[in-house]
């Protein structure tokens, strides 16, 4: 076991970890509440210094603050950029906690940035395609479905 900030993780895990962060490929960590998945990614972040954004995820989460969305002042409209497209362009480290209560239509926004394409497209801003910048990493954090009624 190493110590990394509050957390003990096992060697082989960070290892794992580690290598995923090195490979740019997406990290979910499942794990009893409390067991330190996101401090472990804000530990990693803080080695690295990257900086992290995390969106806690629950039923109401929308992909507006995911994505993005249009805004109107002073007699125009004008789009505002989500926390994942934010982290995206900046090339930040991005935490999805309780993936598993995010409502479907954030989870198949993920598929593109997730596979081979490693894209999202904003159909709300004219299909426009974002491509993360160097340096984004994308993980999610999970408790045991199987464990925590109402979770998917």
């Amino acid at each position: 076991m190493k110590k990394l900030g509050a957390s003990y993780v096992d060697e082989h895990s960070l290892q794992v970890i580690e290598g995923c962060i090195k490979l740019n490929e997406p990290v979910l960590l499942v794990g009893e509440t409390g067991t330190g998945k996101t401090t472990i990614i804000r530990e990693l972040a803080k080695i690295e210094k990257k900086q992290l954004v995390r969106v806690s995820l629950n039923g109401s989460t929308g992909i507006e603050e995911i994505l993005g969305k249009w805004l109107a002042k002073d007699g125009s409209t004008y789009w505002q950029d989500g926390a994942l497209v934010q982290a995206m362009k900046a090339g930040d480290w991005i935490v999805f906690d309780e993936l598993n209560a995010a409502l479907p239509e954030i989870l198949f926004t993920l598929h593109a940035l997730l596979d081979a394409e490693k894209r999202i497209i904003l159909a709300e801003k004219g299909n426009e395609s974002i491509v993360p910048a160097v340096g984004f990493r994308f993980f999610a954090t999970m408790n045991p479905p199987e464990d925590y009624a109402g979770t998917k």
